[in-house]
């Protein structure tokens, strides 16, 4: 019988499949030397980290249906923004948005993998040959692989390696998540015609709610009405535009360093391996250069208008709405600021950090509304040149005053 402990067997990659799939992966990709990037093991160590779950109930399915439209009407009672042409809502699995999340993110994350600073390495290098040569070693834990293989193994590899440890994350916020905008990265362009959909996972919000003995009515309303505002405000064609701009500038300044991964195998030997594979991120940490990462000033303030305003539609529709307003508002707060690993990976990577935008978002929305009222909000999302600058951001006066004198 396995050694629940040691799920992947008594020896590295013991008798777990997936595991045995990578390293089938990883040689073939080393005989190639292509760096192509191969989704599938990704996907499928995200529907393993996410967890297996019952279907959603039909009923729930159809309840979170009618949620939606609802707050498509008291978003746009306060936005005035009609663009979406109707929301509906989907249910799924932990496992089912894990796939979807992976599917919306693909495209910057293939433009992270594929712009990493892989080095050099000699083609003709054999893993065979080289693992064969220190095969000897692997049993004591101390395995004496060259510095060139290793680059090798790097170049060849990676970005496959990063794509599962990719899944890996995602699986694991998936997990914890309520939708799709747990992290509020712009889906594609909506459909041309019908409704557009918000994500939403049943199941984790009545976790959620139980842990907390929170009410679950109150709880699933107000994630409604938070999905849809991002949604409303994420597929506006300028903020979706310069979102995907600025998200895809900053997540091309990665570098990865072969001597990092070796370093840290040399230390504990091929079981850190197995523990690499098990512990999200760890790879990427093992591998991404320590400092080279720095929180775009300009993605920052686009952040903090998009998160000061949905803060501002949430808490007021659900102090109108909800019969436990003030712990729910409270409730909803502590599930953004507490981030996991998952999370707090995922924001580095993106160049985002969503607890900065929030509370700056907050004291902008907050700034405005005293000296102009809640009627000069709807101005943010007119065009793209009304959008904050970082000076506007943190002084709504000077914002207020373009916004006036342009008009």
């Amino acid at each position: 019988m396995d050694n629940p402990d040691r799920p992947f067997g008594n020896l590295p990659f013991g008798n777990d499949k997936l595991i045995q799939q990578l390293i089938t992966e990883l040689t073939n990709m080393l005989h190639s030397n292509k760096g192509e990037v191969n989704w599938e093991l990704g996907r499928q160590l995200a529907i393993q980290e996410a967890g297996n779950s019952i279907d959603v109930d039909p009923m729930e399915r159809i309840r979170f249906e009618e949620l939606a439209r609802v707050a498509e009407l008291h978003v746009l009672n306060i936005t005035g923004i009609a663009e979406t042409k109707g929301i509906t809502a989907e249910a799924l699995t932990a496992s089912q948005l894990a796939l979807r999340m992976l599917k919306e993110w693909q495209p910057l994350l293939d433009k992270a993998v594929l712009s990493f600073n892989l080095g050099s390495a000699d083609p003709d290098l054999s893993l065979e040959d080289t693992a064969g040569a220190n095969s000897d070693n692997f049993d004591d834990g101390e395995p004496d692989m060259s510095q060139q293989w290793f680059e090798q193994l790097t170049q060849a590899v990676a970005p496959s390696l990063l794509a599962i440890q990719f899944g890996s994350i995602v699986g694991q916020l998936a997990k914890q998540a309520f939708g799709l905008y747990e992290l509020p990265l712009p889906y594609p362009v909506l459909k041309t015609s019908g409704p557009s959909e918000i994500v939403i996972v049943p199941e984790n919000i009545s976790n959620f709610t139980s842990e907390w003995s929170l009410d679950y009515q109150d709880i699933r309303l107000g994630v409604c009405i938070r999905e849809t505002a991002y949604h409303t405000i994420l597929n506006l064609t300028h903020v979706r535009n310069r979102l995907n701009r600025l998200l895809e500038s900053n997540i091309t300044r990665f570098d990865l360093d072969p001597s990092r991964l070796e370093q840290r195998l040399n230390e504990s030997g091929l079981d850190g391996f197995e523990q690499l594979m098990k512990d999200p991120g760890s790879l990427l940490t093992s591998l991404l250069q320590p400092a080279e990462k720095q929180v775009s000033l300009e993605l920052i303030t686009l952040y903090s208008a998009i998160e000061g305003f949905t803060n501002y539609i949430v808490e007021k529709k659900i102090a109108e709405l909800c019969s436990s307003a003030e712990t729910t508002i409270q409730a909803l707060r502590r599930k953004r600021v507490a981030k996991g690993e998952s999370r707090r990976f995922l924001e580095h990577l993106f160049g985002i950090d969503m607890t900065q935008s929030s509370e700056q978002g907050n004291r902008f929305v907050e700034g405005v509304i005293q000296r102009a009222g809640e009627d000069a909000l709807g101005k943010l999302w007119t065009g793209d040149a009304n959008l904050p600058t970082p000076a506007e951001i943190v002084a709504p006066g000077l914002w207020l005053e373009r916004i006036a004198l342009e008009s």
